[in-house]
């Protein structure tokens, strides 16, 4: 406030030495500065009331949080900010969070906790597909029966993958807005805006701030929320993965691999008989596992789209209020 005093002051001597002079222009430029200055103190009183201690920002975000009936974990510099602690937790937080009274992993943990037995089944599936039973005079593989659901597991580990690469980006970009966005961007914009030369830079900084700080979080509670009720157990099918996996194992184990004779083709039959019942299950199994996946790669990568919208549709709208403009480049068309 010292700062925005000063300029006052400064414009106030401006318009006066105008009416002085006679000079309309260096009037126009006084009073016109002089109304940016008490702009910028109207500015800074409102920032002071609505992001200090049950602020109006502070206090509305707490209630759209807790009206969601969510809670979540964390600790540090995220926990000041109820929505903030929540993005991180539901992205890449190691403690389960709570939406409508209801619990749910993180994304990173529901990842995480399908990609290990996926890889095995994988695995697994590989063995069963390299098996071969020779004779004399023929040779039969169950290559055929297995490639197509390798294949399918195959872009299951990717998806998986590339989610998990994805969490641990939106987990890097949560804790940085919730370091830089109040106690770096906010402060700074303020000086900014109450400078001549630096207030449209400062009303940038200023709107980019209260977007990361407000809006782009709870984009991410509302995305939880619109998701929540279609999730499914990732512990649950990972368990029936997991399971079915060793079972085959098991099964193996206990089959060695025969050299066909004229006197022992039934063992062709049976061993045959052992991979179809191995194989049948799988149908199921990999299509619960499509499921899964499907409603993941929409949590990770499509909710965070739609966030990356409003909060930069809402931060272009309050520059422009503030006296600024942004530019996006490609992403203006939001």
């Amino acid at each position: 406030m010292t700062l925005v005093s000063l300029m006052i002051g400064v414009f106030g001597i401006v318009l006066g030495v105008g009416y002085a002079m006679g000079n309309k222009k260096i009037k126009d430029f006084g009073f016109d500065e002089l109304v940016q200055a008490f702009i910028s103190a109207a500015i800074i009183a409102t920032l002071y009331a609505a992001f200090s201690y049950n602020g109006i920002i502070s206090t509305a975000i707490a209630q759209v949080f807790y009206s969601a009936n969510a809670t979540s974990t964390c600790y540090g510099f995220l926990s000041s900010n109820p929505a903030m602690c929540f993005a991180y937790a539901y992205t890449t937080g190691l403690a389960p969070i709570s939406i409508n009274g209801k619990s749910y992993p993180s994304l990173m943990d529901s990842a995480v906790t399908l990609l290990a037995p996926v890889s095995v089944l994988y695995g697994v599936l590989s063995v069963l597909g390299s098996i071969k039973l020779s004779g004399i005079f023929i040779s039969v593989g169950f290559a055929s029966f297995v490639q197509p659901l390798l294949s399918q597991i195959n872009y299951i580990i990717s998806s998986l993958t590339f989610s998990i690469i994805s969490l641990e980006i939106q987990g890097v970009i949560i804790k940085f807005a919730s370091i830089v966005a109040v106690p770096i961007l906010l402060p700074a914009g303020i000086v900014l805006r109450a400078l001549y030369f630096t207030k449209r830079l400062g009303g940038m900084l200023i709107a980019v701030a209260i977007g990361f700080y407000a809006v782009f979080p709870l984009t991410y509670l509302l995305g939880a929320q619109l998701i929540s009720a279609y999730a499914s157990n990732p512990g649950a099918l990972s368990e029936s993965v997991s399971s079915y996996s060793g079972g085959v194992i098991t099964t193996l184990q206990s089959t060695t691999q025969p050299t066909l004779t004229s006197g022992n083709f039934s063992i062709l039959s049976s061993l045959y008989s052992v991979v179809k019942t191995a194989i049948a299950p799988l149908e199921a199994i990999v299509e619960e596992l499509i499921s899964t996946i499907s409603l993941l790669i929409t949590e990770v990568f499509f909710v965070p789209l739609l966030s990356l919208m409003i909060t930069i549709t809402s931060t272009r709208e309050l520059a422009r209020i503030l006296g600024s403009e942004i530019s996006f480049g490609k992403f203006d068309i939001f």
